[in-house]
């Protein structure tokens, strides 16, 4: 297990040591920030509470979880392994003593620390804005269920990390990998109106995860069947990955 947890923590610094990184997380604070400029101007215009300060992080995590921090999370798993073939770096990774399907897992978790990362600095930034947005009497109340409903946000893009390096193992360049996954999330996206019997399940419909936590009652029995349904594309995508990656010829 050490030897995993070094591999861990090299692949988690390759990811936080690469100029994109920090980029992409000052882009979401920005994201968080003008959308909040927007809402909270549109009141001082209108004098209308678009939604309330509480709502805000929800809202926020809504606009990210749809399409932008999928993108992102694409990008930063196909460059942990997509550069890596291309540089030829990956054969300095496999002189570890490590097996490799413990280096194809501690990237994925190394990207789980990321997604963890991305969504704590949205959740914390859009959480203070909130407060200037007009909050009602449950504002303790309502930041549990955003902070759950955050950290449940977690296991849908995960998913798309395991999906992202799964479709990696097919590309030696990462533009080639990453227009791929754009094409397949396209794909998916239009499936309710080419195939509607069929986008039910389309693994987007995980997306929405984190709503089963924010209603007034929640629903053991739809959290268990989204939670199983997870399951099952983690399974599809990261055996065969761990399969590819391991027979792969570097």
């Amino acid at each position: 297990m050490k030897s995993f947890y070094a591999g861990i923590l090299s692949e988690t610094d390759k990811i936080f040591g690469r100029k994109k990184t920090p980029a992409i997380l000052i882009l979401s604070t920005l994201i968080t920030l003008l959308t909040w400029i927007l809402i909270y101007y549109l009141k001082v215009d209108t004098g209308l509470w678009v939604i309330q300060g509480e709502d805000y992080p929800i809202k926020a995590l809504g606009i990210f979880a749809g399409f932008i921090l999928p993108l992102f999370v694409s990008m930063i798993t196909i460059d942990l392994f997509s550069e890596e073939y291309t540089k030829g770096t990956i054969k300095v990774a496999l002189l570890r003593p490590i097996a490799r399907y413990k280096i194809y897992l501690a990237k994925i978790v190394a990207v789980g620390i990321y997604i963890a990362a991305n969504l704590l600095l949205i959740f914390i930034t859009s959480s203070i804005a909130s407060l200037f947005l007009g909050v009602g009497d449950h504002l303790a109340a309502s930041t549990l269920q955003n902070l759950a409903a955050y950290i449940m946000a977690l296991f849908p893009l995960l998913l798309v990390a395991v999906i992202s390096s799964f479709v990696s193992q097919f590309f030696k360049s990462g533009s080639g990998a990453l227009a791929a996954m754009v094409l397949i999330y396209f794909i998916l996206k239009l499936s309710p109106l080419l195939l509607p019997a069929l986008s039910t399940f389309s693994p987007l419909a995980a997306f929405d995860f984190y709503s089963l936590w924010t209603g007034s009652t929640l629903s053991p029995g739809n959290i268990f069947l989204m939670f199983m349904f997870m399951l099952s594309y983690y399974i599809i995508f990261l055996a065969p990955g761990i399969y590819l990656f391991d027979k792969k010829d570097f």
